[in-house]
């Protein structure tokens, strides 16, 4: 699933059937190359609080809603401070580089397997003229060495890990 796909998506109690709010942004935790929580904007204009649900809380992600397990609730910064750090980073819109410093294109959107938060392939466009790709590739995450806060570093073999979209 696109990352840029579930942005807006109602969040559910599976308890109560209550919302618990929208889905503001995905957080990643660069280090493990996933998903950790989804940030959560309540459903009142006048409140403020920014709120989570950790990744493996997640019943379901449907086409128009997810759900989370009966019992499970939003968290606070507060409770997991480590989540505030991560709703600061992104590597969305990042250069793409090699190891060797050779720009690539830019970070547009990912992919991540719903059923464990696992980025599966990075969305990449605006590709350096010479190359002569597709408007948009896909990059898969073995071919990705570190998800930086500035710059997105791949492997020198990144063109074995590189795919035009499958249409359709």
């Amino acid at each position: 699933m696109r990352a840029k796909a579930i942005k807006n998506h109602p969040v559910v109690n599976l308890e109560d059937g209550a919302l618990m709010g929208k889905i503001q942004d995905l957080l990643v935790n660069p280090a493990e190359k996933k998903v950790e929580a989804l940030l959560v904007g309540e459903k009142g204009l006048l409140l403020s609080r920014t709120q989570y649900i950790l990744y493996d809380r997640v019943y379901k992600i449907g086409k128009d809603v997810i759900t989370i397990e009966p019992g499970k609730h939003l968290v606070t910064a507060d409770q997991h401070t480590h989540l505030e750090n991560l709703k600061n980073y992104s590597f969305l819109g990042n250069s793409v580089i090699s190891q060797e410093g050779d720009y690539l294109a830019k970070v547009k959107d990912f992919t991540f397997q719903t059923s464990g938060g696992e980025i599966e392939y990075l969305i990449l466009a605006e590709f350096k003229e010479e190359l002569q790709m597709h408007e948009e590739m896909f990059l898969h995450i073995k071919g990705v060495l570190n998800l930086g806060r500035d710059y997105v570093i791949i492997r020198p073999d990144y063109m074995d890990y590189l795919q035009a979209p499958v249409s359709g």
